[in-house]
């Protein structure tokens, strides 16, 4: 699947009409490090234009793939070579763009921020994948506060194109972003899809009666542009929107109230392990992969059976074809036991 970082639309602007933020290779303080999830390991380096490396836990967890990787990883501990793990790891670069400069208001979270993550998978293909920290958890659905309203976590919350996932090859990206508006005990969610319109900073209405809401008519996501009204419409169709009850709601927010996650998070800290170094990722897969898993269980579980083998040898002691067999059996475990003796010689 081949997938490139379209350009951002000359139109597009910070939300007042600023310059946008830069890209920068350096990995933002709060993503660099060590990730773990159900089914893979992240690492982000600090320094710049170092390779990020991607540990895919495969067969149920039982071996861990070092798919990802910089070749100094390779130096520090030899690749396993086999049949999941390939002689040459792949080589996949970043680049970083701060979201909470994108979109105003500005917020400087300690514990928190979002970025865009702009992969690059070989020489042309390029992916952009929008990320989220908050405490020592990582999201990739998750949505910002550009227009607050009076109440703390009140008002228009852009929700970002949540990728497929951090992977080796290509992510898919959401083609539908709902984005959502709180007020009071209610959650108003918003379909936004992809266009290949011109961005536009204007408005769109939202009404629920004798409720009306004003919701930006198009947003910015991974790079591409999302709308909700057809054509020059501005009131948005009622099938594009759906009311809930905030309670049922399955929001994380950080300390900022700009900042909030939905559902669980793609990844987190290991816990107890250092996180900021290399060697702590190549120490977990070495320890992962020193484990041997269980052999299968019996087809049928063991019973406490009389085999009167007193009657199997009378049966068996006229038939040439079965002492014939017998024979074999014994002369094989007579050579085996003389391997065994010789091995433990040695």
């Amino acid at each position: 699947m081949l997938c490139a970082a379209s350009r951002m639309p000359a139109q597009v602007s910070a939300a007042d009409g600023g310059e946008l933020a830069s890209v920068s290779y350096a990995v933002p303080e709060l993503l660099a490090g060590l990730w773990e999830g159900n089914d893979r390991l992240l690492y982000l380096p600090a320094g710049e234009k170092q390779p990020l490396s991607i540990v895919l836990k495969t067969f149920y967890g039982w071996y861990y793939d070092r798919a990802a990787e910089p070749s100094s990883s390779s130096q520090t501990a030899p690749r396993t070579i086999n049949n999941t793990t390939k002689p040459s790891p792949e080589s996949l670069t970043a680049q970083y763009r701060s979201l909470s400069v994108l979109y105003l208001p500005l917020f400087e979270g300690r514990t928190s921020g979002a970025w865009e993550m702009i992969i690059r998978y070989g020489k042309n293909q390029t992916a952009v994948v929008p990320v989220a920290v908050i405490g020592d958890k990582l999201y990739l659905d998750f949505a910002m506060r550009t227009r607050p309203d009076t109440q703390k976590t009140d008002g228009f919350w852009q929700r970002n194109a949540a990728a497929s996932g951090i992977t080796v090859d290509c992510p898919r990206l959401a083609e539908n972003i709902w984005c959502f508006y709180t007020s009071g005990s209610s959650v108003y969610y918003v379909r936004y899809w992809k266009t290949d319109m011109e961005y536009e900073e204007t408005d769109a209405v939202v009404q629920d009666g004798d409720v009306s809401l004003t919701v930006p008519k198009h947003v910015i996501s991974a790079q591409n542009v999302y709308t909700c009204t057809l054509g020059r419409r501005t009131t948005v169709r009622s099938s594009d929107v759906q009311k809930r009850n905030k309670q049922d709601s399955d929001f994380t927010y950080d300390d900022t109230g700009l900042l909030c996650a939905a559902g669980p998070a793609l990844m987190s800290r290991p816990q107890g392990a250092d996180a900021a170094s290399v060697d702590t990722l190549l120490k977990i897969v070495k320890t992962a992969n020193s484990k041997k898993a269980p052999g299968p269980q019996p087809l049928f579980p063991p019973a406490d059976v009389d085999w009167h083998y007193d009657i199997i040898r009378q049966i068996e002691a006229g038939n040439p074809i079965i002492q014939a067999v017998r024979e074999r059996q014994r002369e094989f475990a007579r050579r085996l036991k003389a391997q065994l003796a010789e091995q433990e010689l040695q």
